[in-house]
């Protein structure tokens, strides 16, 4: 076989991989859009619905996906929701402008509204306290719960979420992401917010996640869920006086850690604990983040019980990785 024949032998095999890794891609997308755990709908208001899912015994525990996500993708498929209900009773919601639930093109139904629902869903199912935990966008939104309803809160854990310094470029960032949509670019300026510390992807590897999340998603309502992050700001006097246990769990190269050492800063008696080789995308997907999430409930049980999880991540100071729980 001459040389100009091996070259195209290679790349016919190139081609056919490029083709089964994208029809894979979108299988999974596909199974990921139609194949739905068994829940419930609750109208919150005016003809919006929440999804939900309710499982398993002991104390509630709330789950809040991030954005452009569902509830099974950000804690069922990755084993969250399986570790938790031999000890809790599990308590998942799609967002409004996500996944089952009602999708309003108009902002104000977004921001605080999102928190709203958390204390709808806990009136519906006659939950007078939870212990709550938010991912991304969802720990913003577990944050802002513990603002307005601290009294609800058995405990709060606030994942790949923190706390940023008014003034420091947040705002500015936000603005740009919401103009990159508006504009047609879709979410591959937000995910490149939350790209890893510690390596470098390519603009291919952006934009294959987010064509996956925008077929994923209606576009028109993240958009709006995106221009109410404002609304979920919380004072800085809130959380230095907070009494509610608190804890954050982060990658250990996620960008956002940032916040979490930040909060930290503010609310001294906030364990925080750190998911070594995780970044933004992969730390759900590591075992050692549902262990920590284990064991930040466990430890903040009404009536605590030994814990028995194993040790696999760091805590201690923010700025140190080096000490071993």
């Amino acid at each position: 076989m001459g040389k100009r024949s091996r070259t195209k032998s290679i790349l016919a095999v190139l081609a056919g991989l490029v083709l089964v890794l994208g029809a894979a891609v979108w299988i999974s997308m596909a199974f990921v859009m139609h194949h739905r755990s068994a829940g419930q709908f609750l109208d919150v208001e005016d003809g919006i619905r929440i999804f939900y899912t309710d499982e398993g015994q002991g104390e509630p525990v709330i789950l809040i996906h991030g954005l452009a996500a569902q509830a099974d993708v950000n804690w069922r498929w990755t084993g969250v929701v399986g570790k938790l209900r031999k000890e809790f009773r599990v308590i998942t919601l799609d967002l409004r402008g996500h996944g089952l639930s009602s999708k309003p093109h108009d902002p104000a139904k977004y921001g605080v509204e999102m928190v709203k629902d958390v204390a709808r869903l806990m009136d519906h199912l006659k939950i007078p306290r939870a212990h709550v935990a938010g991912y991304s966008m969802g720990g913003f939104i577990t944050l802002k719960f513990l603002e307005m309803y601290p009294d609800r809160l058995i405990s709060a854990t606030s994942c790949a979420a923190g706390w940023e310094q008014p003034g420091a470029g947040g705002l500015d960032r936000l603005h740009a992401a919401v103009s990159a949509i508006e504009a047609g670019e879709g979410m591959t300026p937000v995910l490149k917010l939350l790209a890893p510390t510690n390596k470098r992807l390519s603009d291919w590897q952006f934009h294959q996640r987010a064509r996956i999340i925008e077929r994923m998603s209606d576009m028109q309502a993240i958009m709006c869920v995106v221009k109410s992050f404002a609304d979920l700001a919380v004072p800085e006097a809130t959380l230095r006086s907070n009494m509610v246990p608190l804890s954050c769990i982060v990658g250990e190269f996620d960008p956002l850690r940032k916040g979490v050492e930040a909060l930290k800063e503010l609310a001294p008696s906030c364990e925080t604990i750190f998911i070594p080789g995780g970044d933004h995308f992969s730390t759900p997907r590591k075992s050692a983040f549902a262990d920590a999430l284990l064991k930040c409930l466990q430890e903040h049980r009404t009536t605590p019980q030994p814990a028995k999880t194993p040790v696999a991540y760091f805590r201690g100071a923010p700025t140190s990785l080096s000490a071993p729980c």
